[in-house]
């Protein structure tokens, strides 16, 4: 009896100590399932944050990074301000949310077709699409592959002549374009930027791209009256090659030579995707502000030099005006002096610019039809901080959801518009938009 009741002891025992065992592990379990969850939640808070951190940087406001100094500056200011410049900016990642619904954009189309020949559109179009896409949470973009077949398009020429495979083996050379580690001027290298995309985005198929402009324009342009001429010079250049930079940047500048000896003057137009009043200026002529630069150039200087229309040496009056525009306008700043310094006089501009006091068409009626586009808004401009446009540090400034943005390299934060304006030793390049473009 006492054997049996013993037993029964044990066995209890031995249930409760087996069920005390599965309390323990069931717990333990629980306490570790506890554990793995509390983890995922501190990770996911972690990670919360940090994405809530990113998200406070607003659309279109983030860095480029200029790898080890590099000096890239002139770059980045250039590829930041094309990237705030909203229609080119559209045009060339509109296609990245159309084919989320396999729909191809003009841009698109072109590229699957000519990929090989539009390589610099290509990566600045994955440039504008990072910059602006809020799934990337780097704040900082490393604009290096756009670099990289910007500096081989520009040398091929080079690279072909000189027999060399890569980019590398220029880079020592002083005559390589944009070469690695060397500054250059920040302007050169946008309008020659803007030149390359206006050949890739060529609407106009088999055409040579090396030979739009018309070696006899000028012959073209005698014994016609000014809007006659300005339509031929236009039709000319459209008709050879027409492309989104066309849309957007052409401006054509009227230039007008008064021969003093004989009484006579001759007209002729230039397009260009920007306005150079730099071109006639007096190294001694004082500009302290763009429509002082305008003005001046509108009014006209007196040149001692060669006259092609007396053919002899003679004090002609030559004469500098805007006669038609696009959306865009890029005003280049007299920074340059000819012993190749920097003027570091300030010069200053206005957020809002009105051209209809500057521009003159023959015919009052034909002048009153472009009243109503005369009106632009200050957008962009890149500043260069040093003695000389090819050395020194660059950087720009842009209007980001009206809100003022200074880009330098991979630094962003905000900009006093005032200082920008009215006290600016620096600002060398400016950015104009219609007003009408946004409507």
């Amino acid at each position: 009896m006492k054997n049996t009741i013993s037993q029964e002891n044990n066995t209890n025992k031995s249930k409760k100590l087996q069920n005390f065992n599965n309390f323990l592990l069931n717990s333990l379990n629980k306490i570790k399932q506890d554990i793995s969850e509390s983890n995922q939640i501190i990770s996911e808070l972690k990670y919360l944050n940090k994405s809530s951190s990113n998200n406070n940087i607003k659309r279109g406001r983030k860095g480029l990074l200029n790898k080890d100094n590099s000096n890239v500056c002139y770059m980045n200011s250039a590829f930041q301000i094309l990237s705030n410049t909203y229609k080119l900016r559209n045009y060339f990642i509109k296609s990245q949310k159309d084919t989320e619904n396999n729909l191809l954009s003009y841009f698109e189309k072109k590229l699957q077709k000519n990929s090989e020949s539009m390589k610099i559109s290509e990566k600045l179009s994955d440039l504008f699409y990072d910059l602006w896409d809020d799934n990337n949470k780097n704040n900082i973009i490393d604009p290096s592959d756009l670099i990289k077949v910007i500096r081989n398009s520009f040398n091929e020429s080079k690279l072909i002549s000189q027999k060399k495979n890569s980019i590398s083996q220029l880079s020592k050379s002083t005559s390589l374009l944009f070469a690695p580690n060397l500054q250059n001027d920040s302007f050169y290298f946008l309008i020659k930027l803007l030149i390359e995309l206006h050949k890739e985005n060529n609407r106009k198929e088999n055409n040579d791209n090396n030979n739009y402009y018309f070696s006899n324009i000028f012959e073209l342009q005698k014994n016609e009256n000014e809007q006659t001429k300005s339509k031929l010079v236009l039709s000319l250049f459209y008709n050879e090659i027409n492309s989104i930079i066309y849309d957007l940047f052409i401006v054509q500048i009227k230039k007008t030579t008064y021969c003093q000896k004989l009484k006579k003057k001759n007209v002729t137009f230039e397009n260009n995707f920007f306005v150079d009043f730099c071109e006639f200026l007096p190294d001694n002529e004082k500009v302290d502000s763009l429509e002082n630069l305008i003005s001046i150039n509108k009014k006209g200087f007196i040149k001692k030099d060669k006259c092609y229309i007396c053919h002899g040496y003679c004090n002609y009056i030559k004469s500098v005006e805007i006669y038609n525009f696009s959306y865009y306008i890029i005003f280049k700043l007299p920074r340059i002096k000819n012993d190749q310094t920097k003027n570091n006089d300030i010069i200053t501009f206005n957020e809002k610019l009105d051209l209809y006091n500057y521009i003159e068409r023959e015919n009052i009626n034909d002048k009153l039809k472009i009243k109503y586009k005369c009106n632009f808004n200050l957008y962009g401009v890149i500043s260069h901080i040093g003695n000389n446009i090819n050395q020194g540090h660059y950087y720009s400034s842009v209007k980001n959801n009206d809100e003022w943005i200074r880009y330098n390299d991979d630094k962003v934060s905000n900009e006093n518009l005032n200082d920008l304006i009215n006290n600016s030793k620096d600002a060398y390049v400016l950015f104009y938009e219609n007003d009408i473009q946004k409507n």
